[in-house]
């Protein structure tokens, strides 16, 4: 069974690792300057899910976190269809590392949760 650390290591490598086979992959990023694939990817997802209608300024200052500095207009210029590329395919990658891990459930686990059996296997 795939454990919640293992699937946030799993999360940690997309995040950082495939996603720089993928900038290449979609050309996303031409040249690295101020962001790297893994800023960029981790700017957006982490930005919209703080504040679902982020706004270039509320980007940019998600992109602070990881020591970039950007302005609004650097993000604006982001936005291409092969940045689309890029996060269809890691949409693609996560998407397929969660549901590889919830085939992994022992379903006795499942049934157990939906007893509301506390107890022990």
């Amino acid at each position: 069974m795939t454990s919640v650390s293992q699937v946030g290591k799993q999360m940690e490598w997309v995040l950082e690792e495939r996603v720089c086979e993928l900038v290449r992959e979609t050309g996303c990023v031409k040249r690295l300057r101020k962001f790297s694939g893994a800023d960029l990817v981790q700017m957006l997802v982490f930005g919209f899910q703080q504040h679902p209608h982020a706004s270039l300024e509320d980007l940019a200052s998600m992109a602070e976190l990881r020591d970039v500095s950007v302005t609004d207009s650097a993000v604006d210029k982001r936005f291409t269809p092969a940045c689309a590329r890029l996060l269809h395919a890691m949409l693609e990658e996560l998407t397929s590392m969660v549901d590889e891990a919830a085939q992994e459930v022992p379903i006795r686990l499942l049934r157990r949760r939906e007893r509301g059996d506390p107890g022990r296997e």
